[in-house]
Order: structure tokens, then sequence, then C-alpha cells
């Protein structure tokens, strides 16, 4: 949003979307010196300031920057998966749903991913033949095991362990659990 319009600047308006609505994403550009103006925004949730002649590869980078993190769930389970998608939509990810293993391949390959959340047992790709899939392609994110047959699937869970697999979680798991280990590896993943 231009700091310079008429009528109201760029600052005020901004200030009254975000009355209307709170989670409205904002980069202030400028091409005079208002930084007193400036920080007000910044203070009040604008992503940053560009100054003009605007670059094209800052505006770029601060958007990216500013990407909520994308989080994949790979489960067949719908009521697992609803439960899982309100609590990380919530916390403010971008969350995309996979209900078999070469659809959570496809979604991982064609959106920017930060964290996988990965059933063993699914229909197509189960768990592994997934992790190895987007190994193959070069695509292998932080993943979160996520099972509820974990004696029975011991000797899945440390191939996945020995390929680097970030965790594993025993289903029905405390939700505060992932939330926490979803935190944990998305700011790694983004540095």
């Amino acid at each position: 949003m231009d700091v310079k319009l008429p009528g109201k600047n760029g600052v005020e308006s901004f200030m009254e979307i975000r009355k209307i609505k709170p989670d409205a994403r904002v980069v202030m550009m400028t091409g005079y010196s208002v930084e007193q103006l400036l920080d007000r925004a910044v203070e009040n949730g604008a992503w940053g300031v560009l100054h003009k002649p605007l670059d094209m590869k800052a505006l770029l980078s601060m958007i990216e920057k500013n990407q909520p993190h994308g989080i994949v769930i790979a489960d067949d389970d719908p009521d697992f998966v609803a439960s899982i998608h309100e609590l990380l939509t919530g916390n403010g990810y971008r969350v995309f749903v996979a209900t078999n293993g070469r659809e959570a391949v496809e979604r991982i390959l064609s959106n920017g991913i930060d964290v996988l959340i990965l059933d063993l047992r699914m229909p197509v790709l189960n768990g592994l033949e997934t992790y190895l899939e987007l190994k193959r392609a070069g695509r292998v994110v932080p993943t979160i095991i996520s099972t509820a047959f974990m004696d029975e699937e011991t000797g899945t869970i440390e191939k996945l362990r020995s390929l680097s697999v970030s965790g594993v979680l025993r289903k029905p798991f405390d939700p505060a659990e992932l939330l926490k280990a979803v935190e944990h590896l998305a700011m790694r993943k983004k540095g």
C-alpha cells in the first residue's frame, strides 16, 4: 500500500482496514522520508516497508518470509484430519490435506511445504513408500509420523528414523505435543 494517497495517507487507510480485517497483510511503500509514519504502520502489523523505486526481488522476498508455514496432513481418517486441520489452521498454518500417499507427494511437489504429518497406513502409497517417493524426487521435508500401530510398525518406523524422519507420535496423541513439534520443525525449515 502506498503511503501517499489522495485524501488519507496509506498508514491511516491501513489502520482502517485492520479494524475491519485484523489479519490483513500489507506491505507499505513510499518514495518519501516519513519514518515516524512508517514505524507506526509496522508497529500495527504491516509486514514491512519498501522504498520506491520498488524492488520486485525485495517485495517477493518479504512476501515469502511472511508466508504462513505450509503443512501437509497425509492421513485417510477424516475425523483425525478434521481435528488436526482445525488445530493447525487455528494457529496460523496453511494446511493441505492428502487422503493417500500419492496425493501427499503431489501436494508437496506443487506447494511450499515446511512440514509433513504422515500416517503409515494409507491407500495407494503407504507412509514409507510416500517418504521414499519424496526422497527420490529430492523433496524430503521435515516429517512427523503419526500412527496408531506403533508396535506392529516397529520395522517401518526404524527404517524411517534411519532416513531422518523428524519424529513419531502414537495416536491418539496430545494436540499440544503435535503443535510444539510442528512449530519447532517449521521454524527450523524457514531458518
